[in-house]
């Protein structure tokens, strides 16, 4: 588990350069042997835009993972004040400061 999480979250890492929106607030993944679910989560409403860019973080994630490994991102809205808050057997990826 700890060879895939690594190949998961350097995977990623490296998908999302570039693709860090003004109103991305955080970007949390789980694992578990053979899947990968990321939520990404943005101020307001999410747009077309924000779609597009999830499904090609998560189409570069897939292209480094074996054909086995089920892959589903999704974007979902919190605007602050809503905290985003880490859920149990997840981990951030991405996290905006916010004060």
């Amino acid at each position: 588990m700890n060879e895939f999480r690594t190949l998961v979250l350097l995977s990623l890492q490296r998908a999302l350069l570039g693709m860090v929106t003004p109103d991305l607030r955080s970007v949390e993944v789980a694992l578990d042997e053979g899947r990968v679910h990321a939520t990404f989560t943005y101020d307001g409403v999410v747009t077309d835009d924000h779609r597009e860019l999830v499904s090609e973080v998560e189409g570069m994630v897939i292209g480094d993972l074996d054909d086995d490994v089920e892959v589903q991102f999704e974007a979902e809205r919190r605007t602050p004040p809503d905290p985003v808050g880490v859920v149990r057997g997840t981990t951030y990826c991405y996290l905006r400061r916010e004060t």
